[in-house]
């Protein structure tokens, strides 16, 4: 009996969720998960895949769920989907010379891939706005006071994918990885990973 009421997990698990998995389902999962092991806490930071990874690898974090585009194929794939430039579905016929663009700040997957792509093609870009969430990003876009480099599952409620025609370069596809740190507890990660795993919602839920 006290064997089996002894409490398995105790300390914290440090989760980093990019603003695409900032989502009630996942931290809801994340929440029951925390309650069912009385000796584990569970803390959510939400940022910047980049900037996430970087403090997972510093020890910082030992979950994260973020975004890579053309990187090392770390972590476990949830899905895959296109990276399109967005744009105002009201804006002019012709694109700014040079291209207005809205990003996130470094360090950004997307800002990074768009900004290299469109310096490979010789396409002159002036950075007018730096956001720091979807939702200023997709503002940027809607109003057309920017383009910005976007997962295509966002082009709603007034935002269009930038046609071939207008000759920006295609962007690579975004890579969705919930990543774990090798270090601590891997089997409570490994759990863990699976909670969240289930709770992704299933419109998003990629196969390998």
């Amino acid at each position: 009996m006290a064997d089996l009421a002894q409490v398995q997990f105790h300390g914290r698990i440090r989760v980093g969720l990019s603003e695409d998995f900032a989502q009630v389902p996942i931290l809801r999962a994340l929440q029951a998960f925390g309650a069912d092991r009385p000796g584990l806490q569970v803390e959510v930071q939400v940022g910047i895949p980049g900037a996430l990874l970087s403090k997972l690898k510093e020890g910082n974090i030992e979950l994260v769920l973020g975004s890579q585009c053309e990187g090392e194929e770390m972590g476990r794939l949830l899905w895959r989907e296109p990276l399109v430039w967005a744009w105002a579905d009201h804006a002019s016929v012709d694109l700014p010379d040079p291209l207005p663009l809205a990003v996130l700040p470094e360090p950004c997957p997307y800002r990074e891939v768009a900004l290299e792509r469109l310096a490979k093609v010789g396409i002159s870009q002036r950075t007018v706005m730096i956001c720091t969430s979807n939702a200023s990003l997709r503002a940027a876009a809607i109003s057309g006071f920017a383009v910005a480099p976007m997962i295509v599952s966002q082009l709603r409620n007034g935002l269009v994918r930038v046609p071939a025609s207008y000759g920006l370069p295609e962007l690579p596809e975004a890579e969705f990885r919930l990543f774990a740190a090798s270090r601590g507890d891997t089997s409570v990660f490994e759990e863990l990973a699976e909670a969240i795993m289930n709770a992704v919602p299933r419109r998003h839920a990629g196969e390998e």
